[in-house]
């Protein structure tokens, strides 16, 4: 069964969509809302240029906002693991376009901060809900 990705994705969508693909009630599903750092809304497909452009300039803050949620997930992801919740070798992050990028930060910041890298991470594309 396919998950359906979306920048409208909810939180709840996501654990359910992990629950019905094999992942058990025992798995910890962390969902990150960054909200108003991600921008209030995301623009329709395809894109026409004049609407990319007027974009623009709330779409470059937002990529300057990445690294700030990436680091924020890696502080709560350590003080986690710190406190014995959970491990770097069971851990995956998952993100989809730019919170892709935010994981990877998070995956970097982890291991600046523990020495240890994350067992996982995985990023989606842009559109990638579209495709299935």
């Amino acid at each position: 069964m396919a998950i359906k990705i979306s920048w409208k994705t909810n939180p709840i969508c996501i654990l359910v969509a992990y629950l019905d693909n094999g992942f058990t009630s025992s798995s910890n599903i962390i969902a990150v809302d960054w909200g108003k750092l991600s921008g209030a809304t995301a623009p329709a497909f395809p894109i026409p240029l004049a609407s990319t452009l007027a974009q623009l300039p709330q779409y470059v803050a937002v990529v300057q906002n990445v690294p700030v949620v990436g680091e924020r997930i890696a502080d709560f992801l350590v003080f986690l693991a710190a406190n014995n919740k959970t491990s770097a070798d069971k851990m995956h992050l998952v993100g989809h376009s730019l919170g892709a990028h935010a994981s990877g930060y998070a995956g970097t910041e982890f291991k600046k901060q523990t020495n240890i890298p994350i067992n996982r991470i995985t990023g989606f594309p842009i559109g990638f809900g579209k495709r299935f």
